[in-house]
């Protein structure tokens, strides 16, 4: 048992997973029968006998209500995120403003000095 591979038998389980999902899309009606197709407990359509593959995917509106929260949830915390990370940036926009105005005030005042003296 020290040879088994266990990437290989994880790969091999998920691989029958894998088909026992897909198998499960499929089903039968014996010859001479019909089957009847429920959606929420009313009768949605009866099929003849064959092999069917369910094709028609719907959810109850409570499903797709919470869905739709769970989306405007996202977008809004992704929307907040967005507005966060442009206020730091004007934050520091406005301090290098304010950086570079009293550094232009400093030159100022310093060649106003310098004048000054040159003067008297």
């Amino acid at each position: 048992m020290g040879n088994v591979n266990f990437k290989m038998v994880v790969a091999g389980f998920a691989g029958l997973m894998a088909f026992w999902v897909l198998l499960s899309f499929f089903f039968t009606i014996d010859a001479g029968e019909r089957g009847v197709i429920l959606r929420f407990g009313a009768v949605n359509r009866v099929v003849p006998e064959g092999i069917h593959v369910i094709t028609d995917f719907e959810f109850s509106p409570e499903f797709n209500r919470a869905i739709e929260s769970k989306q405007t949830a996202e977008q809004l915390a992704l929307k907040a995120k967005r507005d966060l990370d442009r206020i730091k940036v004007e934050a520091q926009q406005k301090i290098a403003t304010a950086q570079a105005e009293a550094e232009a005030l400093r030159s100022s005042a310093a060649g106003r000095v310098a004048r000054a003296r040159a003067a008297a």
